[in-house]
């Protein structure tokens, strides 16, 4: 998770400076919650993984669960702060966006076992 972390931060740092150049502070405010949005699903996803490994442990059926219930809360989650961001806060929409499809592709690339780049 570190290491994700790390991809996130490297990417999110160039797109906030792309932000800042296309649009000045507001492209950067938009970039930073589009992927707080990205790090709030990555945080939830991390905190079910740990609960279905104490909690269910063989129990497929309970695991099932927790991970469908994690698949709803992150779901949710998305929507309200996507509504939050670009209706209530009035960011830029592009800028929202770009930020949560930046982390997201730094998560992809980030993970211990993605080996498509790696070879």
């Amino acid at each position: 998770m570190r290491k994700q972390l790390i991809f996130i931060a490297i990417f999110i740092s160039f797109a906030a400076a792309t932000g800042f150049c296309l649009k000045g502070l507001d492209g950067i405010v938009g970039v930073l919650f589009g992927s707080g949005i990205t790090l709030n699903n990555m945080f939830l996803q991390h905190r079910f993984l740990r609960r279905a490994k104490t909690q269910a442990r063989a129990d497929a059926e309970h695991n099932l669960r927790l991970m469908m219930s994690c698949s709803i809360q992150r779901f949710i989650a998305t929507i309200v702060l996507f509504a939050l961001g670009m209706g209530a806060l009035q960011l830029l929409p592009l800028a929202v966006v770009g930020g949560f499809g930046v982390a997201l592709v730094a998560q992809y690339v980030g993970d211990p076992n993605f080996k498509t780049l790696r070879k």
